[in-house]
């Protein structure tokens, strides 16, 4: 959803987890610029006590306005795609800290990725409050190719209390609704901490 100034900007937060090469990042930057990677580049991360000489790269960090319609007010998403490599899961929780939201991400033709997604999905609810989770079926392009069925994405989901959408960043598909959501969830939980507060609130 493309939009206009408004006169209240809202900061969110957003955590994407999910196991390695589940499209996190192709995602990512198709919600924030339309552009699809076309190779793999693992997403790694930079200690902030690393030491001196240690090989690592920053989290990707991407920014999307999300205007909330019939008001004045925008949400503006910070999408921080944590690693999903095994070796780098000791470092997960240094970059969802603070988040105010989590995308679980999995690759419907990875058979395995449901349960890490899930399993990344839980480490960070427990760790932080969050306003909206939510689980992200992508690559449904390739549906002819599935090892996990759909039913199972949404039984996972409805287990776990999440909001359930599919996507294929591949060829555009569905890729802003998950954010959408997220934004008028955030949006939402602004106006209620507004009416218990008295007004004048920014979330971030």
């Amino acid at each position: 959803m493309d939009l206009e100034p408004s006169s209240t900007t809202l900061r969110c937060k957003v955590a994407v987890v999910g196991a390695a090469a589940v499209g996190k990042t192709a995602l990512c930057s198709m919600l924030a610029d339309g552009k699809f990677p076309k190779t793999y580049r693992m997403t790694t991360v930079s200690a902030p006590d690393a030491e001196p000489g240690q090989v690592s790269a920053p989290h990707v960090l991407y920014t999307k306005r999300v205007a909330i319609p019939d008001t004045a007010v925008s949400v503006e998403l910070f999408l921080v795609d944590v690693p999903g490599h095994e070796v780098l899961s000791d470092f997960a929780p240094r970059y969802w800290d603070g988040a105010a939201a989590v995308v679980g991400v999995y690759d419907i033709t990875q058979g395995a990725s449901l349960e890490t997604c899930m399993a990344m999905v839980g480490a960070c609810r427990e760790s932080e409050q969050l306003v909206a989770s939510l689980l992200v079926a992508n690559k449904i392009d390739l549906d002819e190719r599935a090892a996990i069925p759909r039913q199972a994405g949404v039984e996972a989901s409805q287990q776990a209390n999440l909001a359930f959408f599919e996507a294929s960043a591949a060829e555009s598909t569905n890729v802003a609704s998950p954010f959408t959501f997220i934004a008028m969830e955030f949006y939402k939980a602004y106006e209620s901490k507004c009416e218990e507060y008295g007004g004048g609130m920014v979330m971030h």
